[in-house]
């Protein structure tokens, strides 16, 4: 981590790419780890951009996506 750095942002897409301006915001973290306590069934991707406190962000990166079954679908 930078000594600037403000936070992380994260969005979440069922497309495997996204831009970021126009792209809802997920969430925003100062942690280098973060919990989807809410997710949804299907196929999600993860997106992750650094910002720091001059506001200059960092290129988009995607993060693992794991894929969720509904507890419907469980045995």
């Amino acid at each position: 981590t930078s000594p600037d750095l403000l936070n992380y942002v994260l969005y979440r897409s069922t497309a495997p790419t996204i831009d970021p301006d126009t792209e809802p915001v997920f969430a925003t973290t100062t942690d280098s780890t973060y919990l989807d306590t809410a997710p949804l069934s299907g196929v999600y991707y993860y997106f992750i951009v650094a910002q720091d406190i001059h506001n200059n962000k960092s290129p988009v990166a995607v993060a693992e996506s794991p894929n969720m079954t509904p507890i419907s679908q469980c045995s």
